[in-house]
């Protein structure tokens, strides 16, 4: 998955798996992280989002602790990770 680094605002990416294309793209806007990814049909895939420690992490404006079918995972230093099946998303949380 394409990641910040240093000067860059932007970057987008994909993989054609055996289970379909997998998308992935972000931006910085200010001090928002946006996420967008989508994951091929009869797959899951765990997402790892750049956050805020204690920021509330939104997927298309909604809080991803109330979106049942999304499973959040023990996160990691500066991401909350969470787990997807297959379809179009659109996170974003305060870096």
């Amino acid at each position: 998955m394409p990641q910040p680094a240093g000067d860059l605002r932007f970057a987008r990416g994909s993989y054609r798996s055996v289970a379909g294309e997998i998308k992935s793209a972000w931006s910085l806007e200010g001090d928002m992280y946006k996420l967008d990814v989508s994951i091929p049909p009869n797959t899951t895939a765990d997402v790892w989002i750049r956050s805020a420690h204690g920021t509330i992490v939104t997927e298309s404006g909604k809080d991803i602790r109330t979106i049942k079918n999304i499973e959040t995972l023990p996160s990691s230093d500066g991401y909350t990770i969470v787990r997807v099946g297959s379809g179009d998303y659109q996170f974003q949380a305060r870096r």
